[in-house]
């Protein structure tokens, strides 16, 4: 992440998306608008299709200094995700291999995709070690103290060192006709772990949008970001140790 990129993040004040409505995601209209957030797509929708098409194009969407996302590619070719109008898209490879490009532009399309634009970000700093298993309530906590209206959806970042990361990128080409189920799409996707690194996570967080963007039983969808070298993957797992930075949205009144 450029250290322009990462000052601008770190100012305190007001700016955000203009306050969207709270139209709904539908098969006649693949967008719905909650609060600050706009969700493209559903993961419902793109476990049942074995190659689901594209319900946006990323050039509707990018350049945008302040656009902020996470997502998958049309017919699961890879992974989506976007920082500050800078996108990494990983995509998936019958070896084995994954091919990540950064890119500020794109023509390519998401099955699924999650944006917010963001102006300001409020840090905070983690007290003490926070897994995986404990990630959703302790985000839901550091948001409302950091003033998040969290009955609606928001993003957040993770800034610095983690442990025990572990992500993927699907790979639609090796899911079978009729595999559905979220286990189907991990068995045929590309995993990868690192056990101490430094990198940057963007998670979106809802108590409402269980089988929309979040899977069932979890109110978090996260991605890994890396520009330099690029990487982008869903997150698996991770732990964030004590005094990790994470930032959350500064919405205005």
């Amino acid at each position: 992440m450029s250290a322009r990129l990462l000052r601008g993040m770190c100012q305190l004040g007001l700016g955000y998306l203009l306050v969207a409505g709270c139209s709904k995601v539908s098969d006649q209209n693949p967008v719905e608008k909650a609060g600050n957030v706009h969700i493209y797509g559903t993961l419902q929708r793109m476990m049942h299709d074995n190659r689901p098409a594209a319900v946006v194009q990323l050039d509707q969407l990018l350049p945008s200094e302040q656009l902020f996302g996470l997502g998958a590619l049309s017919e699961l070719r890879g992974e989506i995700t976007i920082l500050g109008g800078q996108a990494v898209i990983s995509y998936s490879a019958g070896d084995d291999s994954i091919h990540a490009v950064a890119v500020t532009e794109s023509e390519e399309g998401a099955a699924l995709l999650v944006t917010a634009e963001v102006v300001t970000w409020k840090p905070t700093t983690t007290p003490g070690e926070i897994t995986f298993e404990k990630l959703d309530e302790r985000i839901a906590e550091l948001a409302a103290r950091a003033g998040v209206d969290t009955d609606l959806p928001f993003p957040f970042m993770v800034l610095g060192r983690v442990t025990g990361l572990e992500y993927h990128v699907v790979n639609g080409d090796r899911l079978a006709k009729g595999s559905y189920s979220r286990e189907d799409h991990l068995a045929a996707a590309i995993r990868r772990s690192l056990s101490n690194t430094t990198i940057t996570l963007l998670g979106f967080y809802s108590e409402h949008h269980q089988g929309i963007f979040t899977h069932q039983g979890s109110k978090t969808h996260i991605h890994c970001f890396r520009d330099d070298p690029p990487v982008s993957g869903h997150v698996d797992d991770v732990t964030l140790p004590a005094g990790t930075i994470i930032m959350f949205p500064v919405f205005a009144e």
